[in-house]
Formats: C-alpha cells, sequence, structure tokens
C-alpha cells in the first residue's frame, strides 16, 4: 500500500502544479495605465483585483481602479473570469446595463486568425504574428496585432493581457480621441514588464509637456565600438540589457557610477532594450548595434 500510495503522488504532483500555473491573466499583479484623453490630456492609473464575486453562474476576480497605487481610494470596475479550457478572458461590468461579459483575451489565436471584439462596438481584430518573451522568470505567449490609430502596435501577453489596457483592448481602434496603454505591470514584489514605448511607469501632465531631462542616455546611439551610458547623476542599481525576444543578455551594476561603457564586440547585431530602476523609478530605452 505504501508503494501504491507514493507512486500516484508522483503523477498527480505536476498535474495540480500546472492547474496552479495555467494564468492567462495573473491576478496578484498591478496593472499601470496611461490614459490619453481629449486635448492631449493624460493621467495615470491602477488595476488591481482582490477577492471574489459571483455574476450569473460564474465566478471572477473583483477589479477596481485608483488614481494612486497605495489604493487610499478605489473604485469598482466589475470582475475578471479565465476558461483556461479555452484559453479565454473575460470581463463583466458590474453595471448591468453594461450588457454581457466581454472577452478582453483569447490567447486560443493563432497567426492569421481573426475574432470579434465588443469592447466599444461589434469589430473584427486579427493576429499579425505570435512570438514569447520572458515574462517574471517564465517563457510567455504573445500575439501582435497591427497598428492603432495612434501609430502604436497593439500586443496581447500571457499573464498581462492586451497592451492597450487590461479591460479596454482594441480601444484605440474604436475611438480616436481616447487612448489607453499600459505601461508597466507590478507583481508583489518587483516590476515584472514595461512597455519598451514609454520610459517611465508613472507618467502625468499633459502630452506637449512631455520633454523631461533624460535618466539615462547612450551615445553614440547606434553603437558601432564603445559608447556611453551616462546616468546623468542619478542614484541608479542594475542596468539590464535585453534582446528583442525579451531575454536579460547582460546585467550591469551601476550603483554609486556616472556613466558605463557599452562595447559592440560583446553583443550581436541588432536592436536592444533596457531597464533600471533609478531613484525610485523605473528608466527604460533602447539602442542599436551595429
Amino acid at each position: 500500500m505504501i508503494r501504491k500510495f507514493k507512486v500516484l503522488m508522483f503523477f498527480l504532483l505536476p498535474v495540480s502544479l500546472f492547474a496552479q500555473e495555467a494564468r492567462y491573466i495573473d491576478s496578484t499583479y498591478t496593472w499601470t495605465v496611461l490614459s490619453i484623453g481629449f486635448a492631449n490630456n493624460y493621467s495615470t492609473a491602477y488595476l488591481r483585483m482582490k477577492g471574489d464575486t459571483v455574476f450569473g453562474a460564474n465566478n471572477y476576480k473583483k477589479l477596481y481602479s485608483s488614481g494612486d497605487s497605495a489604493f487610499s481610494l478605489s473604485t469598482y470596475e466589475g470582475g475578471i473570469r479565465q476558461d483556461t479550457l479555452n484559453k479565454k478572458v473575460y470581463f463583466r461590468s458590474w453595471d448591468i446595463g453594461c450588457g454581457p461579459e466581454e472577452t478582453i483575451a483569447d490567447f486560443s489565436l493563432h497567426k492569421g486568425d481573426s475574432s470579434q471584439s465588443y469592447v466599444c462596438a461589434p469589430m473584427f481584430y486579427a493576429v499579425d504574428s505570435v512570438d514569447s518573451v520572458y515574462i517574471d522568470g517564465a517563457l510567455k505567449m504573445r500575439q501582435i496585432y497591427g497598428l492603432s490609430l495612434s501609430g502604436m502596435p497593439e500586443y496581447s501577453i500571457e499573464g498581462i493581457g492586451s497592451s492597450f489596457s487590461l479591460i479596454k483592448p482594441h480601444w484605440n481602434f474604436c475611438v480616436a480621441d481616447l487612448e489607453y496603454h499600459v505601461t508597466c505591470v507590478h507583481s508583489k514584489t518587483s516590476i515584472v514588464w514595461t512597455n519598451p514605448a514609454f520610459n517611465n511607469c508613472v507618467v502625468s501632465g499633459t502630452q506637449e509637456n512631455t520633454t523631461l531631462p533624460e535618466v539615462i542616455s547612450i551615445s553614440p546611439n547606434p553603437v558601432t565600438g564603445i559608447s556611453v551610458i551616462e546616468l546623468n547623476h542619478h542614484d541608479c542599481g542594475v542596468f539590464k540589457i535585453f534582446d528583442i525576444n525579451g531575454r536579460c543578455v547582460s546585467s550591469l551594476d551601476c550603483r554609486a557610477k556616472p556613466y558605463l561603457l557599452l562595447h559592440a564586440a560583446d553583443y550581436k547585431k541588432g536592436m536592444y532594450f533596457y531597464r533600471a530602476e533609478c531613484s525610485g523609478s523605473v528608466e527604460s530605452g533602447k539602442f542599436i548595434i551595429k
């Protein structure tokens, strides 16, 4: 009996672990979302799940939004439901007048597949390509769609959802004067993903006044020999370099250093992205090795 019990546990344990990890939107994350409205005014909001609720016969995770990262004041948006069998994620507004639940992610789609969204109006969208990126130490699927009205591409990543917004994917395709962009995603202990299109997680003010002194600059860029990474007197920690597939290829200690040297000979030719935490904020950008 003892031997049989051990064999049974050997087969059950991997299945249990897989069931725990089959989350297409990670309910422990916090999303930082930039909204750009009329007259180019923009602001930052945060999304987080906490607690459970029921709509009809389905179970959901409660979703809240807030204007501050501490969630001292928050708004109940509705619920997130994950269908791991069909690889889909749904959002259901708390307001029954908003209609039934909406599909906000469908990770069963492959290159060339299309689907219909009801986020703002019935519309079709297509998957242009599919690849993988590393998120929180694991390889995740990424679906890449076409360009939005603002000229920025949209993509969905397992664990994170749409790069536009968790609950408003494809929104840029619907409303020309209103945009949402996820600037970064946090776990309970660290930042797990940063949108390479933005230099900071938090942006405030108006779009006309976005010129700020660069915390990190690389010159010359593209890099053909040796370039200088200027840290501009900010207290930075580890300077991480990622390839176009999201793999970390280098980590440089930049604590108490005014600059770093970047050698083209240490990398293959192509585009790279960098990220570093400096003075309490996350700085990111890109450079090219020629």
